[in-house]
Parts: structure tokens; C-alpha cells; sequence
């Protein structure tokens, strides 16, 4: 946390002390204060944590400048969750990758009942999907 703090210091040219700092939904209490300890010993003074999703939107609308001027903006942030799985075989780490296609291949149909989902939470919502976004 320390070298990101000298890396946002010298990008923006200035001493940097306060901060937010996003973190996974699915952390646990111990997990979060750890990050507030390190953030400190780094000599960053956390005045929030926030989940990564809403971290996401923050950003969305800090950068986004071309929202139509008629009517209310609805924005969905969908967070379909987060895995980092780590392999054990024969007692040797194992890591991988694999291409785009064939991840979409194996999330496909998971893919397919969020996609209902979010239709169905659209629908209830009387909302739409504009299809110049």
C-alpha cells in the first residue's frame, strides 16, 4: 500500500493522506480491518471502505458527462461475484489460463440466468434498455 501511495503521490503531484478504498463484497470483518491497518501503517489515513461495485458506480459517474438532459438516468451495476481459486495438486500450486472464448463457453449459461434476471429486474422496474447506450 505504501508504493501505491508513492505512485498516486507523484502522479498527481501531491502529498496524498486521505483515502477510500474499495474492497470484495465477501470479505469478513478481520480481512477489512487488516486493509485499515496496512492503509495506516502506510501512512494513509482510511476514511471509508466501500464495496468494489460501489466503487464501480462512483466511477461510472465521476466519468461519464454525456447523460441526456431529459428525464431521470437509470444505471444497473450488476456484480455476478468474484473468484480467485488456487489449485493444490500433488502438493504443487497450479495455475492457469484461458482465452476469452472459452471462458464465455463456461459461463455461458450462467451468463444466460443472470441475463434473465436482469431482464426480469428491468421489466418489474418499468425500465428499458436503450439501445443506443
Amino acid at each position: 500500500m505504501a508504493h501505491l501511495k508513492e505512485i498516486t503521490e507523484k502522479d498527481m503531484e501531491m502529498s496524498i493522506s486521505n483515502c477510500v478504498i474499495g474492497v470484495p463484497s465477501y470479505f469478513v470483518d478481520s480481512q477489512r480491518r487488516a486493509y485499515l491497518n496496512v492503509a495506516s501503517i502506510a501512512g494513509l489515513k482510511p476514511l471509508r471502505l466501500i464495496h468494489d461495485c460501489t466503487a464501480t458506480a462512483h466511477s461510472y459517474g465521476i466519468y461519464k458527462f454525456d447523460f441526456a438532459n431529459k428525464g431521470p438516468t437509470h444505471i444497473a451495476f450488476i456484480d455476478i461475484g468474484h473468484c480467485d481459486t488456487q489449485c493444490l495438486m500433488d502438493e504443487k500450486d497450479v495455475k492457469g489460463r484461458i482465452k476469452r472464448e472459452e471462458f464465455e463457453k463456461l459461463v455461458s449459461r450462467l451468463l444466460e440466468r443472470i441475463t434473465i434476471t436482469c431482464k426480469k429486474a428491468l421489466v418489474d422496474a418499468r425500465l428499458s434498455v436503450e439501445s443506443n447506450l
